[in-house]
């Protein structure tokens, strides 16, 4: 029994060897590639290698559409060979038998006319059916293009100062209009992932990076089970001003939390997100207005509580970065207070 990495793209799950996952980020600027198949979505610089993005929708047929800042690159490697797959959502990390795979209907065309079949079959798990990818198999397809220097291809990214100058009109490629806030902040995303890489020793914890009410707010990732659009919010009569509503999520009924009132005083509305957690063992939703993005954040970073007036109440300690503070919510201590307490931790 071996672990997959479960991710989605265009309403389909797959499931790929979680041994050769390196990483995840958000979806930044890409860079197009030329005399490549078209499920090359383009190029990232990521910290100083050319690193392709591949678009498994593109790959198996399905129509070209509009890239969102919600979307993730997962980070491969096989054989010291690195490419990114673009995904909606991930959702779990799951074991798998070799018993549980079962063979892929060989129905020839659907895989591609003149493509390697890259399924290596399909998975039970729960009540879906995933498609099990083979990736030794789709790195045949990719090994011309994996893992170039950048010093072997055209300039990927234009050098950008630390104050980014006003975003330009024209949309990135590959994504819709976006305003003015979304265009810098895809844009501080992809300058981010071309510094060099932090050592281990320097960034030592991973936290996700999220906006409710104007104010951020860290989260630490080990709490993190994956982020979603918010959609179809049913209400709750007779709950706490704290207990937004609940959604299906998959099948399963998810209490989604506001945090505005205990963080903030006031309750908010119009969330865009919800970052599912896991804390001590109740799963629920938190809705959030921006999932600005997930990075690790060396020691120096974090600072007590009381060295700076923002973004302290329910906090655990301040996160600080190039674009100010965020404070580290203490989803623990708010559960052990009872203030999260909705008498329901199955929902």
């Amino acid at each position: 029994m071996s672990h997959h990495l479960i991710f989605e793209l265009d309403g389909v799950r797959y499931a790929i060897a979680a041994d050769a996952v390196r990483t995840l980020f958000w979806l930044p600027q890409l860079s197009p590639m030329e005399d490549v198949p078209d499920y090359f979505a383009g190029m990232v610089n990521l910290h100083g290698r050319a690193l392709p993005v591949i678009d498994l929708g593109r790959r198996f047929g399905h129509a070209g559409r509009t890239w969102s800042l919600h979307q993730v690159v997962v980070l491969l490697e096989i054989d010291d060979r690195r490419f990114g797959l673009l995904a909606d959502a991930v959702h779990d990390l799951a074991p798998i038998a070799e018993d549980g795979i079962e063979p892929y209907p060989d129905l020839g065309a659907a895989r591609g006319v003149g493509k390697i079949p890259v399924i290596a079959g399909a998975v039970k798990l729960d009540d879906a059916v995933l498609i099990l990818l083979d990736l030794r198999t789709l790195l045949t397809e990719l090994s011309a293009f994996a893992d170039q220097p950048p010093d072997l291809l055209p300039d990927l990214l234009p050098d950008l100062p630390p104050a980014l100058p006003p975003a330009q009109e024209d949309a990135p490629i590959g994504f819709g209009p976006l305003d003015a806030e979304a265009s810098a902040r895809l844009r501080q995303r992809t300058h981010r992932l071309a510094q060099p890489e932090a050592t281990p020793q320097s960034a030592s914890a991973l936290y996700a990076l999220v906006q409710i009410g104007g104010e951020r707010y860290a989260i630490e990732i080990d709490q993190v089970l994956e982020c979603a659009h918010l959609a179809n919010l049913t209400p709750i009569p007779c709950c706490p001003d704290l207990i937004l509503g609940c959604i299906n999520l998959r099948g399963a009924i998810l209490t989604v939390l506001d945090l505005a009132p205990l963080v903030q005083g006031i309750a908010r509305q119009d969330y865009r997100a919800v970052v599912v957690l896991q804390v001590d063992g109740w799963r629920f939703g938190l809705a959030v207005h921006e999932i600005d993005d997930i990075r690790a954040v060396s020691p120096r970073a974090l600072s007590p509580l009381g060295s700076d007036g923002s973004a302290q109440r329910h906090c655990r300690r301040l996160l600080h970065d190039e674009q100010g503070v965020a404070g580290v919510l203490d989803l623990q201590g708010m559960l052990r207070q009872g203030l999260l307490d909705v008498n329901d931790p199955t929902v």
